[in-house]
């Protein structure tokens, strides 16, 4: 097995690829303007580095630091990525249905562990993850939109790709069961490329989390102009009705007109002067 390509090897270059990407996410949260959800992104990059550095260390430290810590690490980082997709898009939490999910997933995962049984963990993980992975490319799909003008598919495209490798490395492993590995260092090629695609995953990402919250901020200021010239314009207004005509030629109401291009809400009541002149009897 060539050196560079053990699994040791590679959990320490994805590590150190996450906390790369966690420093630049960190700074990139703190000197620009960034939205609700981008700090459980951040914070997922975080907890992924910690995840394959224990996976990095097995052998080495307690195996249930190394095997079930560092696969929850793993696990939760990707439920992080979707909770900070469904603030980012709604501005709402909903997390029922990942806490039920990573029960699932933990308890069985706990016992496989102290039953030593490799394969079946492997095969766990990887349900698992490609479910919160494709998971998460439906929320990309449907409520990104919601917030932005135009969807970079780079979230989705990667989201689907890693989903569908680690369900087909289940099946993979499947159809391998049972075998003769007890050990996670002793693992084959199909493992070893899956690290190496967890790190272009990384960096994938990365870029779209850059991208989207970069949408955004130009999607705002689109419309921050919007509002200052509409401020700023001559509008033809009816000197009786008090209607304006918009660019099309139709007249409006002025609460219509300026609520369809800005953010503005009114709210109706009556000044002491029309007060006193519709219901003159609530003035006396």
């Amino acid at each position: 097995m060539v050196d560079f390509l053990h699994i040791r090897t590679l959990s320490f270059v994805t590590s150190f690829l996450a906390i790369v990407t966690f420093i630049l996410m960190l700074n990139f949260y703190y000197k620009r303007k960034t939205y609700q959800g981008f700090k459980c992104w951040t914070i997922s990059f975080l907890f992924i580095s910690i995840g394959f550095l224990l996976l990095g260390l097995r052998d080495f430290i307690p195996a249930f630091l190394s095997i079930v810590i560092a696969n929850s690490l793993i696990i939760i980082s990707v439920i992080l990525i979707i909770q900070g997709l469904i603030i980012f898009c709604t501005a709402k939490k909903s997390i029922i249905v990942d806490i039920i999910s990573f029960i699932f997933f933990i308890v069985p995962f706990s016992y496989f562990m102290f039953l030593n049984n490799l394969a079946i963990r492997i095969i766990l993980v990887s349900l698992f993850l490609a479910f919160f992975f494709l998971r998460a490319a439906v929320i990309v799909k449907i409520n990104l939109k919601r917030v932005l003008e135009k969807v970079d598919n780079i979230l989705f495209l990667t989201f689907v790709i890693i989903g569908l490798w680690f369900f087909c490395r289940a099946i993979l492993k499947i159809f391998q069961y049972p075998d003769n590995i007890s050990n996670l260092m002793n693992e084959g090629i199909i493992t070893q490329f899956t690290f190496i695609i967890y790190d272009f995953y990384l960096v994938f990402i990365f870029a779209g989390f850059i991208i989207v919250n970069t949408q955004r901020i130009e999607k705002d200021l689109k419309e921050s102009q919007k509002e200052v010239k509409l401020l700023t314009d001559f509008l033809p207004i009816c000197a009786n009705c008090k209607k304006i005509r918009d660019d099309k030629g139709f007249w409006t109401q002025v609460e219509k007109y300026i609520s369809d291009r800005s953010k503005i809400k009114f709210s109706h009541g009556l000044c002491p002067e029309c007060l006193a002149k519709l219901y003159p009897e609530l003035t006396k």
